[in-house]
């Protein structure tokens, strides 16, 4: 009986040697090549067919982990691979992972994806105005490796071609000009086609302005609203008070957030939202828009509306720049962007070295007219001392306060040389 038990173990020692010897796991290739910015597959081979799906684990000299699953009644399953159109090309070895239920044969493929031919504009973002000659420059990087007298075309985002080139293999950038219209404000994304195609990620946005206009600092009006706004970007510790004398007093304001102000008070900007009061965007970090490039402010506006919209579930259409720095560049590419750049026509004081809660009210109320913004800060101990006086004095004096986006003109509108808004009749 001993003899037998022990006969019993050693078959069952042996039975996964046994498995793995009878099984082998292998890549088809050793090395395998294809075009960046394509798709591709490589077969991973078992030397017999199984009567249940097989796992196989593929690690990339990455790090990365895959599975390919060999069907049952198959000796065969694919590997998948991509890579994002590329002017360098880039190699990446892949090897099947050890098991106790194979062994390995030709466990490692090379994969390049070799360099191509890439389009990419000179910019993400190109500002101009109307009446003026606009010049979107193209970069183009090994341009030998693509067939000589290729369409590229340059498209809107109607799709409308809006001039077409033919490949030269000797040509490292092409430039694409025409005048800008009326037509064109406030801007427009604009695409690169090649061979019919679409190049993935090459977009850029061109914004158009006109010259001598201003921001909206105020609105022309007829009746007695006026918007008090409130920006955010430092403290929040005011924030619960002014919400609730806000709905003592029945109204509601436009508070523009920075996006790191939203990161850090998440819950206050749902808060916000639920009470009815519109958020306006004010940069992610306040860094002044005369400093950044166009790539660099619409970056700065994205992230702030996509993380207030994550947030409440309404994007931000209203802008205004930190310090209230703007010019007719800046303006030309936030309005491209989907924002109307809002100021002020009061300035409370409560963010100077002026700051005092005479002021404040002072300020918050000397000389509105309907169609005044005034400007306040949450984190101003000073205003929110007084903020029943001043909403009472609103009152008492006749006003009716109400968000920006209310008090704004809708249709065609224009604004004067003090920047106030009005409405351009038919």
């Amino acid at each position: 009986m001993k003899k037998l038990i022990a006969v019993v173990l050693l078959l069952c020692l042996l039975t996964p040697s046994v498995m793995a010897e009878g099984t082998k796991i292998s890549f088809e290739v050793e090395k395998f090549t294809f075009m960046s910015g394509e798709k591709a597959s490589v077969k991973v081979l078992a030397s017999d067919v199984a009567d249940h799906d097989r796992t196989i684990k593929i690690t990339d000299n990455r790090k990365n982990t895959y599975e390919v699953v060999i069907p049952a009644g198959q000796n065969a399953g694919e590997l998948d691979v991509s890579f994002e159109l590329s002017a360098s090309g880039r190699s990446t070895t892949y090897t099947i992972a050890k098991s106790d239920e194979y062994t390995r044969s030709k466990y490692t493929c090379a994969v390049t994806a070799r360099a191509a031919t890439v389009y990419s504009f000179a910019n993400g973002v190109y500002q101009t105005y109307v009446g003026r000659e606009m010049a979107i420059k193209v970069r183009i990087a090994n341009p030998e490796r693509m067939e000589a007298g290729t369409k590229i075309e340059l498209r809107d985002e109607n799709g409308t071609v809006l001039e077409t080139i033919e490949h030269n293999q000797k040509r490292t950038g092409y430039s694409f000009s025409w005048m800008t219209d009326d037509s064109w404000r406030p801007g427009k994304w604009v695409s690169l086609w090649v061979d019919g195609r679409e190049v993935p990620d090459a977009r850029a946005l061109l914004a158009v302005g006109v010259t001598g206009s201003k921001s909206i600092y105020g609105v022309k009006r007829d009746d007695n609203k006026l918007a008090f706004t409130m920006d955010c970007g430092a403290g929040s510790d005011n924030l619960p008070y002014i919400l609730d004398v806000l709905d003592e007093f029945g109204l509601k304001i436009t508070f523009f957030v920075t996006g790191q102000f939203a990161k850090n008070n998440p819950d206050y900007i749902k808060e916000m939202a639920a009470r009815g009061h519109e958020i306006g965007n004010h940069s992610w970090s306040h860094p002044s828009f005369y400093e950044l490039t166009g790539e660099e402010m619409l970056s700065q506006l994205n992230r702030t509306s996509d993380l207030v919209e994550e947030l409440t579930g309404q994007r931000p259409n209203l802008f205004r720049p930190p310090e209230g720095n703007c010019n007719s560049k800046i303006r030309a590419i936030v309005n491209a962007a989907g924002y109307e750049v809002i100021r002020w026509t009061h300035e409370s004081y409560d963010a100077r070295k002026e700051a005092s809660e005479k002021n404040s009210l002072k300020y918050s109320t000397k000389d509105v007219t309907g169609g005044s913004i005034i400007l306040t800060h949450i984190d101003a101990d000073c205003t929110a001392a007084v903020l029943k006086d001043i909403f009472t004095w609103y009152r008492d004096n006749g006003f009716e306060v109400v968000k920006v986006s209310e008090l704004l003109h809708t249709g065609e509108t224009a604004t004067d040389e003090n920047g106030l808004q009005y409405q351009v009749q038919p």
